[in-house]
Order: C-alpha cells, then structure tokens, then sequence
C-alpha cells in the first residue's frame, strides 16, 4: 500500500520495516516493487531496499524468503540483474486479473495480451534461480466488472501451470470471498 502515499517513504525506514517483520517471525515478506520509477516512485529504490534487505542478519540467520513485485518485462530483468550481483529476490510476484477490464487498467492490457509475456518472465526467473508467483487479481469479482467466473482463474492457474509457474496468490480483490 506504499505506493499510494504521497510522501517518498525513505529506504532505511523501509529496511528498518524488514527487519522488524524478519524479528516478529515471518516467513516470507514482500519488501518491494521493481516498477517503473515514474509510476512508482515509492520503489525507485528497489534495488537498494533488496540489498540491504538481503544483508540483514535477521533474514539470513532465519532463512526468510524474499520477495519482489514485478509487471513486465524490465522490472523482471531489474530482478535479474540483483540476481547477478548477489542478492537475488526468493521469487518475483506479477498480478494478472481474471478479467478483462480490471487487467487492462492494473497491467495495461487484456489477459490475452499479457499471457504472451508472461513466457519471458518464467525464462528470466529460470536464469537467475528465483520463482515467479503468479497473483490472480479478481477471483470472485472485478470493482470494474462485478462477478467473474471462476473459470476465469482456473484458466489463468492452468496457463500458468504449463508454462511453468509453481507458485500463484489467488486475491479476492474485491472482499466477496465468505461463507456464502
């Protein structure tokens, strides 16, 4: 939710944020976003944040996965080139929308458009040893387009499955998910 502030959250307060969550007990936390600076200027420091995140004792003595953001193309080879340097991300999250008009205004187009890209992503993360986790915005329903089918997300899971992708985050984007 950084990304919406309209103050630049600076680097060591981000960092500092890491450690205390690596010192609480987590497990896995997501400590940034290698977007575009422009639309994102909150992670213009991605590559730093993930250094010195990587570097904190209280991640490497409890062996804490970390993980990244990334929509395209760039923002995987921006992973890939911390990857080169040392200090690789665990796994490299990107968010496709179960529908349509939803994905077109998170991502910038269809979902027919960036499952062609996606491949890339998959062979970027395979030549710097990291994952990719696939989050699937809009499960039960678009705050565009109301109910999606859940077809939809089977779909995209299964895409995702052949070209590779082991890990997905299924998000009930809109708060329908309940006992109903």
């Amino acid at each position: 939710g950084m990304q919406n502030l309209a103050k630049v959250v600076p680097t060591d307060t981000k960092v500092w944020f890491i450690d205390q969550f690596a010192q609480a007990g987590y497990k896995s936390i997501e400590v940034t976003n290698f977007g575009h600076p422009r639309f994102l200027p909150q992670s213009r420091d991605a590559e730093e944040v993930l250094k010195r995140a990587s570097e904190l004792r209280s991640i490497k003595d409890k062996g804490i996965q970390l993980k990244c953001y990334g929509m395209t193309r760039a923002a995987f080879e921006r992973a890939a080139e911390c990857a080169q340097k040392g200090f690789a991300p665990n796994s490299v999250a990107f968010t496709i929308s179960a529908e349509d008009l939803h994905c077109r205004r998170n991502a910038g187009r269809t979902r027919a458009e960036y499952l062609k890209e996606i491949p890339e992503f998959v062979k970027i993360a395979k030549a710097n040893n990291f994952e990719i986790d696939m989050a699937l915005a809009c499960v039960y329903g678009s705050p565009i387009a109301g109910p999606v089918p859940i077809e939809n997300t089977i779909e995209l899971m299964e895409r995702g499955l052949d070209m590779g992708i082991r890990k997905f985050t299924p998000c009930d984007t809109t708060g329908e998910s309940n006992p109903r």
